[in-house]
């Protein structure tokens, strides 16, 4: 890094130079000051796709998603098909929370790269979108009975027959259905037996009354029988 030294880098000497230090200062992880050494370069020569994707980069190390994604969408056509660019990218759009746009530059980026590191984290982010489109086509299909064959029903009857239909695959969205139709109080044994199912919290169980406790407590016990990672503890806890 001596002979890159500002000190030694006169404004006339040309972009090329302080471009090789962001580099080297890149591969050091010495994210802010690339970005310094790569805004002398361009205060010499207009910015190119090199020089967009180094301070890509440098924002990437520094976690300033929203940078990467503005930076290198200047450059769409030059770096796409340079599979270092397609990878930052959809890391950056899975950070900021968007990751179907990722997808496309997921796939791109494993069509070319060839970096283990890179490719099982392309891989984990297509696994992700993959089963979350499980699970929002399993939403919608429960969402549709409960609307159809379960919300109209009286309060007792989803109490007395719901759990049945519960496991370990639709509790949350069960929940969720719920919560939505604002039935919480309607159906508040079933909902404190599966917040403490799914929290592990005792506390609002313990705050029912004398009426609807044994109800709830009576769903608890037969949640867990379908729900083995519900810890022992709790059984013992409920008969205390």
């Amino acid at each position: 890094m001596a002979f890159l030294d500002p000190k030694d880098l006169p404004l006339h000497v040309g972009p090329k130079l302080w471009y090789f230090r962001a580099l080297a200062l890149q591969a050091l992880r010495r994210h802010d000051e690339a970005l310094e050494a790569l805004e002398m370069c361009a205060r010499l020569a207009p910015d190119g796709s090199a020089e967009a994707l180094l301070k890509a980069k440098a924002l990437a190390g520094l976690s300033r998603w929203r940078e990467v994604i503005d930076v290198l969408g200047g450059y769409a056509k030059e770096l796409a098909a340079d599979p270092s660019a397609q990878a930052i990218l959809a890391a950056s759009f899975a950070m900021v929370g968007e990751p179907d746009r990722a997808i496309p530059f997921c796939e791109a980026a494993l069509a070319q790269h060839e970096e283990p590191v890179v490719r099982r984290f392309l891989e984990a982010l297509l696994r992700g979108r993959r089963a979350r489109l499980q699970r929002d086509s399993a939403f919608a299909e429960l969402r549709k009975v409960w609307n159809e064959r379960i919300r109209a029903l009286p309060p007792a009857e989803i109490i007395a027959g719901f759990p049945v239909e519960i496991n370990g695959g639709n509790l949350h969205f069960v929940r969720r259905l719920i919560r939505e139709s604002n039935l919480d109080d309607e159906l508040l044994p079933l909902v404190v037996a599966m917040d403490y199912l799914e929290t592990g919290d005792r506390s609002p169980l313990e705050k029912l009354s004398a009426e609807i406790r044994p109800i709830a407590e009576e769903i608890v016990a037969e949640l867990q029988k379908k729900l083995p990672e519900v810890p022992e503890r709790s059984t013992h806890k409920a008969h205390a």
